[in-house]
C-alpha cells in the first residue's frame, strides 16, 4: 500500500489515465473527442484536480472536516478546469468522488487500505454541512451536466433555481442528504454515500485483469464496460430506463468477448458508434473507472505494469 503522504498523487492518477483508454464507448479517448470536450481538456482537469487534492489532504491533516470545504473544493476544481481549457465539464464527478478521499487520507492516523479509506471518506461527507450543499450546487450550475434538467429528484431544490441557496438553507439540506436523495438516479452520488462499493468493485476487476496479463488499455476499457454494465449511468437515464438497459446489455455482450481480440474490438467500435450517434456519453461510469485506477494505485503503489 502507498505511503499516506503520497495519497493525493495516487488519487490524481485516475483522472489522468482513464481518458486515455481507447476506444471507450461514448466518451472522450485518445482517438476521439466530443463536441464540447477534448482529451486535452481532461489532462488540464486532472492537473487542476491534483492541486485541489493536495489542498484537501492538507486541510484534512491540519483541521479535519470544516463546513463548506468539500463543496468549495469541488466547485473550484470544476470552475478552474473549465476556465483554463475553455471546454465543457470534465471533472465534476471525479472531484466529488476524490475530494472526500483526499480529506480522509489527510485526517486519518497511519495508513488505511482502500476499503477503510473509502469508509472514512463517506464519513467525511456525512459530517459535511449545508454550506457544502450550497457550494456543490454552484459547482453543478457551472458544469451544467446534460442529464440534470431532465432527471432531477423531486425532493431536491432545482439546481438552476435563482433561490437555490435559500431553499437549501431553509430546509437545512446537508451534502450527504443531497447526495442520498440523488442516489437512485446517479451512481456517482450513490457511490459516495454508500462507501464507494462501485469504485472498489471496479478496482478489483481492473486488478484481476492486469494480473491475468491483459494489456493496460484493454483492462481499463473493460473496467469501464464492466461498470457501465453493472451500474448504468445517469446520462442514459435521461432518455429512458429502456435505453439505459439496452446499453447495459450491449456493454455486457462486448465484455463477454474479452480475450477474442478481433471480435472484442469490432463490437467495441459498434457500441461506441451507437452511443455517439445518439450523443450519449456515460460520464458516471468513466468517473467510477477513474477512481478505481486511483484506488488501485493506493493499494498497489503502482499502476499499468504489474510484476
Amino acid at each position: 500500500m502507498a505511503l499516506r503522504e503520497y495519497c493525493p498523487l495516487y488519487l490524481s492518477l485516475g483522472p489522468a489515465l482513464e481518458p486515455l483508454a481507447h476506444p471507450k464507448p461514448g466518451n472522450v479517448h485518445r482517438l476521439r473527442d466530443l463536441e464540447d470536450s477534448r482529451l486535452e481538456d481532461f489532462i488540464v482537469g486532472s492537473t487542476v484536480l491534483e492541486n485541489v487534492l493536495l489542498r484537501a489532504y492538507s486541510i484534512g491533516h491540519r483541521r479535519g472536516v470544516v463546513e463548506g470545504v468539500i463543496g468549495r473544493l469541488v466547485r473550484e476544481a470544476v470552475e478552474l478546469s473549465m476556465q483554463i481549457h475553455g471546454g465543457g465539464n470534465t471533472c465534476l464527478g471525479t472531484a466529488l468522488l476524490l475530494v472526500p478521499l483526499s480529506l480522509a487520507c489527510g485526517a486519518i492516523e497511519g495508513g488505511l487500505p482502500p476499503q477503510g479509506l473509502c469508509a472514512a471518506a463517506t464519513d467525511v461527507v456525512r459530517r459535511a454541512g449545508v454550506e457544502d450543499s450550497v457550494e456543490f450546487y454552484r459547482a453543478v450550475r457551472v458544469a451544467s451536466p446534460s442529464y440534470i434538467k431532465a432527471y432531477r429528484p423531486v425532493e431536491l431544490p432545482d439546481v438552476f433555481s435563482p433561490n437555490f441557496e435559500n431553499e437549501l438553507r431553509s430546509r437545512s439540506l446537508k451534502l450527504f442528504e443531497v447526495l442520498r436523495l440523488s442516489s437512485p438516479v446517479d451512481p456517482v452520488a450513490a457511490d459516495v454515500v454508500e462507501g464507494y462499493p462501485r469504485s472498489l468493485e471496479a478496482k478489483e476487476y481492473l486488478r484481476r485483469l492486469l494480473r491475468e496479463g491483459f494489456d493496460w488499455n484493454v483492462s481499463v476499457v473493460a473496467t469501464y464496460l464492466y461498470t457501465l454494465h453493472r451500474h448504468g449511468d445517469s446520462v442514459l437515464r435521461r432518455l429512458s430506463k429502456e435505453v439505459e438497459q439496452r446499453v447495459r446489455d450491449m456493454a455486457g455482450e462486448v465484455l463477454g468477448l474479452l480475450g477474442d481480440e478481433e471480435r472484442f474490438s469490432q463490437e467495441l467500435r459498434r457500441l461506441d458508434e451507437y452511443l455517439r450517434t445518439r450523443r450519449l456519453n456515460p460520464g458516471g461510469a468513466a468517473d467510477i473507472t477513474a477512481v478505481a485506477i486511483s484506488l488501485l494505485a493506493i493499494d498497489e503503489g503502482r499502476v499499468i505494469r504489474f510484476p
